[in-house]
């Protein structure tokens, strides 16, 4: 059939952003170590066949990062969703880094979020054979960004997290037992990107 038609309008709808590269770690990099677009420290390691990475005994301020598939922004509001499975040691943490291109950067400072603001939200145990998935939200504003020249994880300073997301892994009451568990998949939404 053929239709003679006139388009009147169009209405374009997108789904939110999705910023985190290789998020489910499907695809792994170039020599099968890493999930593409992710690295860490140390600690770490990656099952490619299982499609996550693994902690296994991470001590205290290890770090897992990526790159925004599009830059995070001043004032953005970001929906990050973190899967865990077989969690039974140890917190994880997130954070969002800035750069000094913010209005509110001073002093060498870089601007920086973690999950819950002022209360730190942590990925607590959860149990063998248990798969959870937390949720937090991130509003890069200046009320609520904190700032440092240095940190003491295994990243050292923030000025080698600059414009990353990362997970960093803490103990409970200092225990020192480390995080034992699997980070199954991570994503970061920008609902209000432009080229979503």
């Amino acid at each position: 059939y053929t239709i003679k038609a006139k388009i009147l309008s169009i209405v374009p709808s997108d789904d939110p952003a999705e910023l985190a590269p290789n998020g489910d770690f499907t695809l792994p990099n170039v020599n099968g170590s890493k999930p593409l677009g992710w690295g860490w420290d140390a600690d770490f390691s990656y099952d490619s066949i299982n499609h996550r990475v693994e902690g296994d005994g991470a001590n205290y301020g290890r770090e897992i990062w990526c790159i925004p598939t599009i830059p995070f922004e001043e004032g953005g509001v970001y929906k990050v969703s973190i899967t865990i499975s077989n969690h039974t040691e140890g917190l994880l943490l997130a954070y969002i880094v800035g750069n000094t291109g913010y209005s509110f950067y001073s002093s060498g400072n870089i601007p920086y979020w973690y999950a819950g603001g002022n209360n730190i939200i942590s990925m607590t145990p959860t149990g063998q054979n248990v798969t959870v998935t937390h949720e937090f939200t991130f509003i890069l504003d200046d009320a609520t960004s904190h700032n440092s020249a240095n940190y003491g994880g295994g990243s050292t300073t923030w000025g080698n997290l600059t414009n990353k997301f990362f997970l960093r892994t803490d103990d409970i009451s200092n225990n020192t037992y480390g995080f034992n568990g699997n980070i199954e998949s991570v994503s970061i939404e920008y609902p209000d990107a432009d080229n979503a």
